[in-house]
């Protein structure tokens, strides 16, 4: 694969300044500084798997770092460094960890379904597939990767 080589370090070095972050104990300087390199590596992955594409923003290079890597996303979700994070969600089950009050049923349903799933260890989505049943618009398929994409 032919990968930029600079973006890569870009990506390596703000994923270090959120290594940073957390031992600092600031989770928002974690949390942004990967966000960072997240959309760094996935511009990367779109350029390298569809260079004609239009970035309006973030969602575009996410959905394809998404597409093509989805395992290695989850394992980095539910690694060790993240637990305290997951484990704060999880304990807002309800939705409050995100103030949501103007929010659609469909975020809040893909929250709660994120809290129940670092909760028990399993990924069913219950919340969101009634949502979905209601006939709202949804996502197309109703994945722990997909519903954590349309929550970042």
């Amino acid at each position: 694969m032919g990968f930029d080589g600079e973006r890569n370090k870009k990506a390596l070095q703000w994923r270090e300044y959120g290594q940073e972050f957390a031992e600092r104990g600031d989770p928002y300087g974690h949390f942004f500084a990967s966000w960072i390199s997240l959309v760094i590596m996935g511009k990367d992955y779109l350029d390298h798997f569809d260079p004609g594409k239009r970035i309006t923003g973030d969602r575009e290079p996410l959905e394809c770092l998404f597409k093509h890597e989805p395992d290695l996303i989850l394992k980095t979700v539910r690694g060790g460094t993240l637990s305290e994070q997951r484990h704060r969600l999880a304990k807002r089950q309800a939705g409050q960890i995100l103030r949501l009050q103007g929010s659609r049923p469909q975020e809040k349903a893909m929250l709660r379904d994120l809290a129940r799933a670092w909760e028990t260890g399993t990924f069913t989505g219950e919340h969101s597939l009634k949502v979905k049943n209601e006939g709202r618009h949804f996502i197309a398929e109703i994945t722990e990767e997909n519903v954590l994409l349309e929550l970042f």
